[in-house]
């Protein structure tokens, strides 16, 4: 939770703060914000109860915060790699 959850949030406020000071190019934007999840987000296997809470809670945070950044110009998106079923 430490690493996986706080750590995320702590370098997104401070990435946002810092971004909020950038001269917003010509559609208004000043940066974007790409936090990583995972997979285990949205399928959680036995034994990974932290690890997939704490993605999932990245996961969660990542609409509010591109909602509450819009309006400074700041977008925010999380990626959540997986594995592939490709031979």
């Amino acid at each position: 939770m430490d690493l996986n959850l706080i750590g995320t949030f702590d370098c997104t406020r401070w990435a946002a703060f810092y971004m909020q000071n950038n001269q917003p190019n010509d559609d208004g934007e000043r940066g974007v914000i790409v936090n990583t999840a995972s997979i285990a987000a949205f399928d959680g296997q036995i034994g990974q109860v932290a690890y997939a809470a704490s993605k999932a809670a990245v996961v969660g945070m990542t609409l509010v915060v591109a909602r509450d950044l819009g309006r400074s110009g700041i977008r925010c998106c999380t990626i959540a790699p997986g594995y592939s079923t490709l031979p």
